[in-house]
């Protein structure tokens, strides 16, 4: 959309008689269709190989399946988020957008390893960021599904750093389901909150 938007073809499409949140939708659509099948692809192989090689009774262990499928949700949703919000950047400010990415990304960054302490995940600061949202879905599945899950949490605030990094209590309730669908409503609404922001921005036909 900035190349574009620079280039002057933006200008062209708008003329057309397409509506301007068409415009937007078929780019955004256009990323998704690419990346989407991409990530499930991926998330099938790792779910393969963990449910072969990882230990347990039988030939194949099926309680991996149920990660793997909040991971794939996880990443669905994050990536939708992330194609909206560099989408809006390129459309405000076409020079800058690069710019405005490459900062966000180092928030989001410091941010996913902020998610890991618990002082700051119960402050909320991490909350400010996508990749909290989407390794809370993650986090609030292995719960769902992994009965001593919370015994291994209590193990590693107790015994190992490194582990308690990893296990963590769900956020922003202690309750992992609730958390697993207010996380995927915030992952939603981010597209919602950020769409129609370019939108204003696209040049008058």
């Amino acid at each position: 959309i900035r190349d574009e938007h620079e280039a002057g073809t933006l200008h062209y499409l708008v003329g057309k008689p397409i509506a301007r949140a068409e415009i937007l939708m078929y780019r955004l659509l256009g990323f998704i269709g690419l990346a989407w099948p991409y990530f499930l692809g991926l998330i099938f192989l790792s779910a393969l190989v963990t449910g072969f090689f990882g230990p347990g009774d039988s030939i194949y262990r099926f309680s991996v399946l149920g990660i793997w499928f909040g991971v794939l949700i996880a990443t669905f949703l994050t990536v939708l988020a992330y194609a909206a919000v560099f989408a809006s950047f390129g459309i405000i400010a076409p020079r800058y957008g690069v710019a405005m990415a490459l900062i966000f990304a180092v928030w989001e960054f410091f941010m996913m390893f902020l998610a890991m302490i618990g002082t700051t995940r119960d402050m909320g600061i991490a909350s400010m960021s996508i990749s909290l949202w989407g390794s809370e879905i993650i986090n609030s599945t292995a719960w769902l599904i992994w009965g001593d899950y919370a015994m291994m949490s209590g193990q590693s605030l107790a015994v190992d750093i490194a582990l308690w990094t990893v296990w963590y209590s769900p956020f922003p309730t202690t309750s992992p389901l609730p958390n697993l669908v207010i996380s995927i409503i915030v992952l939603l609404l981010i597209p919602g909150l950020f769409v129609p922001v370019p939108y204003t921005h696209l040049p008058t036909p």
